[in-house]
């Protein structure tokens, strides 16, 4: 009788799906960090991070914690194969720093404001030869230079769903990024061609006035607008039926997103035309109405951005561009509002507040379903 050997499935799964980080640890005073940012060995990314999103105060207090000698949370970087290093998190902290001394890029040297133990950090900046009295002193400035740092280097470089992975779980510092501000962040690191060729799109006339002017400020201090970009680019080639197989919607759209700045067959010129057709027909129709949602009563848009008409229209048109293109934009403003006054129930039905992943399967289902039947 043989010997029956079981196998524990949890260590498979590890085994599986290790991502075999290699790393180190090392201290470094700020000084040393500051002259690998001027000698351009540290990368601060600031497209991607969104670096500014710590006010005067936050700034304030972080440079009266180094002042004090208070123990300053880890850095974490990505070191190339080049030796250069890109930080995961700790960019609003260093960005801070070097700021205030002055070295920041495109940045002006910072002026603190009174903090709760130090009051007098009122108007201080780095060093001023004009206004000594509001400048910190030599020996305040040597004891910052001096203050240390600990530094986590991740040595893996060759795997870009390890490398997002990482940047997720570890970006808990400051005020933590967005889910798209960390997909901007492996874009850029990817494909910064890519990267720069979104915020082209981004700023399209068409996408502004449908998009970009109709949904709140903050929405798009976060990046909402790539994400709707992304969202757009990676969904309207994927057969309805497919989407419904996706377990976690976040997940895979980032898992989508290292692939488009991967593929190298990726045809920029045929996915602008397009795009631009599709948003200018829909600007053309209704302007900044289009993904707002329509009272019949009052037989009028009304409200701001809406995500799941965004995806019933966007997503539900894509596949229809060649037929599209046989209807006036006057007849397109129609069969939208038509859609409203026949089918307002069944949209209400598709909104937000549902599972995630179920309500953008049923949104591109029912707009295609739709379209089809009327782009004849």
């Amino acid at each position: 009788m043989g010997i029956e050997i079981k196998t524990d499935k949890l260590q498979e799964e590890i085994d599986k799906n290790s991502l075999d980080i290699r790393s180190d640890s090392i201290t470094m005073s700020i000084g040393e960090l500051a002259s690998m940012y001027a000698d351009n060995d540290l990368i601060l990314a600031i497209d991607f991070n969104r670096f500014d999103r710590w006010d005067i105060n936050q700034k304030s207090r972080f440079i009266e914690s180094i002042l004090l000698g208070l123990p300053l949370p880890t850095i974490f970087v990505f070191q190339d194969k080049n030796g250069t290093w890109t930080i995961i998190d700790g960019l609003q902290r260093l960005s801070t720093i070097f700021e205030f001394m002055g070295i920041l890029e495109n940045k002006p040297p910072l002026k603190l404001v009174a903090t709760k133990y130090l009051e007098s950090l009122q108007d201080k900046v780095w060093q001023n030869e004009d206004e000594k009295t509001n400048s910190l002193t030599a020996q305040q400035r040597i004891f910052i230079k001096r203050a240390r740092m600990d530094i986590q280097i991740i040595l893996r470089e060759d795997n870009i769903s390890a490398q997002y992975e990482i940047f997720t779980r570890i970006n808990t510092g400051g005020i933590s990024l967005t889910k798209q501000e960390v997909r901007n962040a492996m874009l850029l690191q990817t494909n910064p061609t890519l990267y720069k060729w979104l915020e082209t799109l981004e700023v399209y006339e068409a996408f502004q006035n449908t998009v970009s002017n109709t949904i709140y400020e903050n929405s798009k201090e976060l990046q909402y607008q790539k994400e709707l970009l992304l969202k757009f680019l990676i969904f309207k080639n994927i057969e309805a039926k497919e989407l419904k197989k996706i377990r976690q919607f976040s997940d895979f759209i980032n898992e989508e997103s290292i692939k488009l700045a991967q593929d190298k067959e990726f045809d920029y010129e045929k996915e602008r035309k397009e795009f631009e057709f599709l948003f200018k027909k829909l600007d053309n129709a209704l302007g900044e109405n289009v993904f707002r949602r329509y009272n019949k009563e009052k037989e009028k848009f009304e409200g701001a951005f809406t995500v799941y008409m965004y995806e019933i229209l966007a997503l539900g048109l894509a596949p229809y561009l060649e037929k599209l293109e046989k209807i006036s934009d006057e007849e397109l403003a129609i069969i939208i509002i038509d859609m409203w006054k026949a089918k307002e129930k069944n949209i209400y039905e598709l909104r937000a507040g549902k599972n995630l992943n179920l309500r953008i399967y049923n949104t591109i289902d029912f707009g295609r379903g739709y379209f089809a039947a009327i782009l004849k």
